[in-house]
């Protein structure tokens, strides 16, 4: 079971970095992370929240620094896998990265562009589209990519919940 989350996390964005000291780098962070340590969760845990990996982030003294959660929710088209890293708080989005999409060419696939995925950073969780009326950090959808942007906000959230029900991770 370890070595599958570990095996599912290396695949799905993180990887080793051999330049410097050997260490684990998250997609869109400043910070490195020097390790991770598989959260266990239940079938109904990946049921609620969309939850296919879950993760504490380690700095180099093994000290817990934030949380690395693999989500997924459905899309226009497609099935929609999502990592998010979220810092100690479990509120506040450090990075998003979208791993898997097959949303329609040139429209859902947006999701994917560099400039998508950055707004998340720093925002608070819960998120919603701007479009949508409500509570939680608006975040800017994608014209004629509605469907596929909400799909991440969902995907996110779930990550969310999932941290705010468990406490003691």
């Amino acid at each position: 079971m370890v070595v599958a989350s570990v095996a599912v996390i290396l695949l799905s964005g993180v990887w080793y970095n051999t330049a410097r000291q050997p260490q684990l780098t998250v997609h869109g962070t400043s910070t490195p992370v020097e390790g991770t340590r598989p959260i266990p969760f239940t079938q109904e845990d990946a049921e609620a929240y969309g939850l296919e990996a879950a993760s504490r982030t380690l700095d180099a003294s093994g000290t817990p620094t934030g949380y690395l959660l693999i989500t997924a929710a459905t899309g226009y088209r497609s099935r929609i896998r999502v990592q998010t890293v979220f810092a100690e708080d479990r509120r506040t989005v450090v990075s998003l990265r979208v791993l898997y999409q097959q949303e329609t060419e040139y429209l859902g696939t947006r999701i994917t562009g560099e400039e998508f995925q950055a707004q998340f950073a720093g925002r608070l969780a819960p998120l919603r589209l701007w479009t949508v009326p409500g509570e939680g950090s608006p975040v800017d959808g994608l014209s004629g990519s509605t469907v596929s942007s909400q799909a991440v906000v969902k995907a996110v959230n779930g990550g969310y919940r999932f941290l705010q029900q468990h406490d003691g991770l």
